[in-house]
């Protein structure tokens, strides 16, 4: 996998694309958040126009983390 400050070829892209759509749409699984993550982070300094959709992704990751943490809080 590529790191996220590393300049991606247009093919590197595509892969990465093709791996973050997938995991994006569904609810975040604990076990493979870092791993889409850093690829969400790639595709973020590589493709501007994925700008949105990783933002977003982000977000469910924060979410998620939040709610996990809520609890042991409490």
């Amino acid at each position: 996998m590529p790191q996220p400050d590393e300049t991606l070829t247009p093919e590197q892209i595509l892969a990465e694309v093709r791996k973050f759509i997938p995991e994006s749409v569904t609810a975040c699984q604990p076990g493979n958040v870092y791993k889409v993550t850093k690829g969400a982070l790639s595709l973020l300094r590589n493709l501007p126009g994925a700008r949105e959709a990783v933002l977003e992704y982000l977000r469910k990751v924060f979410f998620l983390a939040v709610n996990t943490q809520i609890p042991h809080i409490e």
